[in-house]
């Protein structure tokens, strides 16, 4: 693929609107820790890629902080999708929790976050700099309490089956949502046609998911 997009603005609209799914084949699922230890079960997925421009999934469990750091290569927008997450850009805190608020976060922008009791979800819309490979932002990164800079998680890949560790993600990813919102745990097409009561947000939420999962069984990998 080549670029065709002006700006990571365009970009970002471009994304959001069509919500393509073409994962990369050379890119696995995460299930990352920190060295120090600070991040536990922060589990990501490349859910598009395009030259430069990238989108990536993340899942941040519950009572998990995110510490100050900038990723040196990466322009992005972080996209809030569901969960407790007070993020932070250049001391500047945020509390946006509706679906599809998003903040810029520059390449020099330190940032991180709070998630709480039901942890978060969030899109990153990516244009990687200086002519760096996308790969993941959590190998562009520098932390700025230590001044390290390099790669910021100990990575475990799962077994490279490709279908199955995409799939299987997203069904952590589902399950994680239903219990955070005490909601019955069936398949989403089901919970949407049960008359289970629903917030419009949680409606949207669900529609979006089985968007996600058509495509991704519509993709030939």
């Amino acid at each position: 693929m080549t670029n065709k997009f002006d700006d990571l603005e365009a970009f970002l609209h471009f994304w959001m609107v069509n919500k393509p799914i073409i994962p990369p084949e050379t890119t696995p699922i995460e299930n990352q820790t920190n060295r120090n230890g600070s991040i536990r079960g922060f589990s990501g997925c490349v859910l598009y890629r395009d030259g430069q421009y990238q989108v990536q999934l993340f899942i941040i469990k519950p009572n998990s902080e995110i510490p100050p750091h900038i990723h040196p290569d990466v322009d992005s927008y972080e996209v809030y999708l569901s969960g407790d997450i007070n993020f932070m850009c250049n001391d500047e805190w945020f509390n946006r929790n509706k679906f599809g608020e998003y903040i810029r976060v520059k390449e020099n922008s330190y940032h991180g976050g709070k998630f709480g009791e039901r942890g978060g979800c969030f899109l990153s819309i990516q244009k990687w700099l200086n002519g760096v490979e996308p790969t993941s932002v959590g190998e562009n990164w520098h932390d700025k309490e230590n001044n390290k800079q390099g790669i910021a998680f100990e990575q475990q890949q799962k077994p490279k089956a490709k279908d199955t560790n995409k799939f299987d993600f997203l069904s952590e990813v589902f399950t994680d949502y239903c219990a955070k919102h005490a909601l019955p745990l069936m398949s989403a097409d089901d919970l949407l046609a049960s008359g289970h009561a629903l917030t419009d947000e949680q409606k949207e939420w669900l529609n979006e998911f089985i968007e996600v999962w058509e495509k991704l069984t519509a993709y030939d990998f």
